[in-house]
Parts: structure tokens; C-alpha cells; sequence
């Protein structure tokens, strides 16, 4: 901070919030209010309350002071990845779009920060837009490795993060050959490297691999097998409740509909009546 730029009130109340900064943020953000209210064209008084602000958790009053010291000082990127990171904070996803945009506009030539605006498009919904920002990254180089990309990996997580560069590094080994896209590694084919107006490689999918078996699976299927013909079995043999009942209730209702008459008894057939001669066979005695 240009401590020699500031008036003398406002250097006594930034100090003051330099002092409480650690110890008490919110007293520190009002403390760096008073000094913005003796300068109020001083940008880093702004970013510093914005500071402030975001390790008290007022994320959206945060991202209000970055936005201040970012129209204050529009060429610096640490003001702009401040305001992205707070915006992401407060969960406002329009207003981080448009900052992610000004910021991919300070650094034109990275492709890191295209990746992470169409990362941050498609987790909104805007998947064409992000589609743009993805081919745009392809196209674009990597920085060097020896500097990490701090505002992806605050944004993302180090894992989400690792994961869509590996996504853009496997999309960037796209040859073109005869007017189509062929990836060097066969049968892959990356998120970032889709063209609508090009047919895609589908990947055949594998089939599952078959369960492992064992002495405790062979045990449970077996009991399974079991436990299921024995409850066939009970329900074939076991009487239905009621079904006595009811045919009791239906022998009740004919009798008093039909007053008089008793039941009905089997006929009863003589053995001798039972017993039919052989066609073409004679008994003895019995006359031609």
C-alpha cells in the first residue's frame, strides 16, 4: 500500500485495520471503511476491506469492494481473481460469468483460464457458450508448468481442477488429417473435443465383469433357493382363511332358501347294477 499517496487520517485508520486484521476482521473491515472514506480513489484501501471481508464471511460485501477497487484499477488481474473468487463464494453465477470474462480478457493468450470458463459455463447450464471456451482453449498453449493456476484450483477444488486439465491436455493431442479430427489415442475421445457438425467416435462399452464367486456366495444362493420353494410350498398347502367359513355360510343360505328339501346324499349304485354283461358272451344256462 502507498502509505505516502494516503492522507494522514486514512493512514491512521489503515494501520488500525492492518492491526485488527488477523485478530478481528469485521473490526478491520470498518477500520478500512473510515480510511476509503478519506480516499476514496486509493484502490488497494478497497481490496484490503475487501480482504477482510471475505475471512469475516461476508462474501457478498466482499465481492461489492473488489468490484470497487476493479473499476478503480481495471488492468490488475490480482483485483479481478479476487472479485472471481468472491462472486464463487456468494454464489452469484451471472456476475462470476462476466468477471471470469474480464479476467480471461486481461490474460488472452492462457488457456487455463478459457478451461475454467467453460467449466464454470456448463456448471450453469450454458453449455454452448462453454463450448466456445472450450475450443478456444484447445487452441490455445499451456504456461509453463512450474506456475500453478491458484484461482482454478479455488474455484474447482484440486481435484476438479486436475481433472479438466487432463480433459484439455488429452483434447489438445487432436490431429487434423484430411479435414476431420483424429485423436492419437484411439477409441478415446475427450469432453473438450466435440464439433457438432463432426460424426462422434463412440466407444463400445465393455461388459460388466462377472461376479466373484465363492464358498459364501454359493451358500447364499442356495439358502435363496430354499427359503423360496419353501415359501411355494407353504402357500400351496396351507389352507386360506376363511374358505370353511364361507362355504358354510353358502350351505346356510341355500337351506333357507330352499325350506323342505335336506341334502343331498350320493347315490348309491347295487354291485349287481355296477356289473355290465360282455357284448357277444354268453352265461351258462341262459338260453340262445
Amino acid at each position: 500500500m502507498a502509505e505516502e499517496s494516503l492522507p494522514l487520517p486514512a493512514q491512521v485508520h489503515a494501520g488500525l485495520a492492518r492491526a485488527l486484521d488477523w485478530v478481528w476482521p469485521r473490526g478491520a473491515a470498518w477500520a478500512y471503511a473510515d480510511a476509503i472514506a478519506q480516499a476514496p480513489r486509493h484502490p488497494d484501501l478497497r481490496f484490503r476491506r475487501g480482504e477482510a471481508l471475505g475471512r469475516a464471511g461476508r462474501w457478498a460485501d466482499a465481492a461489492r469492494s473488489f468490484a470497487a477497487a476493479v473499476r478503480l484499477r481495471p488492468s490488475s488481474v490480482e483485483y479481478q481473481g479476487a472479485l472471481v473468487v468472491a462472486l464463487a463464494r456468494a454464489e452469484r453465477d451471472r456476475e462470476l460469468v462476466d468477471a471470469l470474462r474480464r479476467f480471461a480478457e486481461l490474460r488472452p493468450g492462457e488457456g487455463e483460464v478459457q478451461v475454467l470458463l467453460g467449466t464454470v459455463l456448463r456448471r450453469c447450464g450454458r453449455k454452448a457458450e462453454a463450448l466456445r471456451a472450450f475450443r478456444l482453449a484447445v487452441r490455445l498453449e499451456a504456461s509453463p508448468r512450474t506456475r500453478r493456476f491458484v484461482l482454478g484450483e479455488t474455484l474447482l477444488g484440486a481435484d476438479g481442477w486436475r481433472d479438466a486439465l487432463a480433459a484439455w491436455n488429452e483434447a489438445r493431442q487432436i490431429e487434423v488429417a484430411g479435414g476431420s479430427l483424429i485423436l492419437r489415442h484411439a477409441g478415446r475421445r475427450s469432453a473438450l473435443n466435440f464439433h457438432p457438425g463432426l460424426p462422434i467416435e463412440r466407444t463400445p462399452r465393455r461388459p460388466p465383469p462377472p461376479p466373484a464367486r465363492g464358498p459364501l456366495v454359493w451358500l447364499r444362493e442356495r439358502e435363496a433357493k430354499l427359503r423360496r420353494a419353501a415359501l411355494l410350498l407353504l402357500r400351496r398347502n396351507w389352507p386360506r382363511p376363511g374358505r370353511e367359513d364361507r362355504v358354510e355360510a353358502i350351505r346356510r343360505a341355500w337351506r333357507k332358501a330352499h325350506p323342505g328339501v335336506g341334502p343331498r346324499k350320493p347315490a348309491v349304485i347295487p354291485a349287481r347294477a355296477r356289473l355290465r354283461p360282455v357284448r357277444g358272451r354268453r352265461r351258462p344256462g341262459e338260453a340262445a
